[in-house]
């Protein structure tokens, strides 16, 4: 397996994983949180599916820049889970499509220069870090439900 796709098989598994927690996420806890100022659980969702759509955004435009400034597809803190993959899932499948036409030797080559990430980085390693960033957010939600009492959550396999 080359390096293109163990990183298509990264974001796969990370998806993957992320979407058991979000189905075992119980509507009551949409917009639970444990503190004041941290992200209720449908808006770490949002977050991580915004995140993969800006970044869809930048790779089709060949444009690296603020993903701050790129939009969004919805804050809508009423839609459920379904209604909210129904809204991305086909994003999430043109960005791996995408991904998929990469030149292998762009992953090392090719600089990703956006104005909020401290240092420029390889477009894979840009791409490795944002399946670790939706892992990292996943893992969050798996404690936000252990803390709400809710530890029905098996992401391992």
């Amino acid at each position: 397996m080359d390096a293109l796709h163990l990183i298509i098989f990264n974001l796969e598994e990370a998806r993957r994983r992320s979407l058991k927690v979000w189905r075992a996420l119980p509507c009551e806890l949409y917009n639970w949180k444990p503190k004041l100022h941290n992200y209720d659980c449908i808006e770490i969702i949002h977050h991580i599916l915004e995140r993969e759509y800006q970044s869809f955004l930048m790779l089709q435009n060949k444009n690296f820049m603020n993903l701050n400034s790129l939009p969004i597809l919805t804050n809508d803190k009423n839609l459920t889970i379904d209604d909210i993959l129904k809204l991305y899932n086909p994003y999430h499948k043109q960005f791996i499509e995408l991904i998929k036409t990469i030149n292998p030797h762009d992953l090392f080559n090719v600089e990703v220069d956006c104005i909020n990430i401290e240092n420029k980085r390889y477009l894979g390693d840009f791409l490795l870090r944002l399946a670790y960033h939706e892992s990292f957010h996943t893992g969050q939600l798996v404690s936000y439900l252990k803390l709400a009492n809710n530890n029905s959550v098996l992401i391992f396999d």
